[in-house]
Formats: structure tokens, C-alpha cells, sequence
């Protein structure tokens, strides 16, 4: 079975150090690189466990597949499907040096920005 990328696109946050979003859209999942590093960091995989339901009535579900498990990044994945609305999984594979409320922020308030570009 062959998946077939939709879209990608990036984005990069004028943050010290600068942050770089890509965001990668397929037919059954997304992904979301947070980057500051140039490398792979922690894998989180974020669903919506009742897609039927009404949006309001959403609750999310994320794990921790690959890496540190950190409360603060699995927030930020539980934010970031829930700001997009996403019904279908999402991968978030997040490298990052500073892990603060700036660029939590940042990371949400933007990923609209790079889901338009794709």
C-alpha cells in the first residue's frame, strides 16, 4: 500500500534559537517536525479517539513512540491537533534545545500559517 503526500510545506519562527516548522500532509495522517536541532527528536503519535463526534466533543489521545516521554511535549501535541481539528492521526516529531511557554506558543500560534501554505 503506497501513501501519497498531499502537500508539505515549511515554515521558519524568527525565535532564538530559530524555530523551523514542517508540516507534511498525507491521505490517513499528518506529520509536524518542531525543530530548533537538525536532527529527529521525540516521536509523538496525537489522535482524536471519537472523530464521529462533534468537535466540542473531541478528546484527544497522544503517546510517546519514540524518545524522552515529557509531559510538556505530549501538550504541546494535544494543543496542536486540537488547534489544527485534524479527525485523522498525527505524527509530531519534535527536536527542541528551549522547551518554554514562548515557543509553545509560538508552535500554535503559527501552525495554521504553515497548514495554508501547503
Amino acid at each position: 500500500m503506497a501513501y501519497n503526500i498531499m502537500s508539505l510545506t515549511s515554515i521558519t519562527l524568527e525565535l532564538s534559537p530559530p524555530l523551523t516548522l514542517h508540516y507534511c500532509e498525507y491521505e490517513n495522517a499528518s506529520m509536524l517536525f518542531i525543530q530548533h536541532l537538525k536532527k529527529l527528536g521525540t516521536f509523538i503519535h496525537a489522535s482524536v479517539d471519537n472523530p464521529e463526534d462533534p468537535p466540542e466533543q473531541h478528546i484527544y489521545s497522544v503517546q510517546t513512540k519514540f524518545g524522552e516521554r515529557e509531559e510538556w511535549l505530549e501538550a504541546l501535541a494535544r494543543a496542536v491537533i486540537q488547534e489544527l481539528g485534524l479527525r485523522k492521526p498525527m505524527f509530531i516529531i519534535a527536536a527542541l534545545t528551549s522547551k518554554n511557554k514562548e515557543v509553545f506558543d509560538s508552535v500554535v500560534q503559527n501552525l495554521h500559517k504553515v497548514k495554508q501554505a501547503s
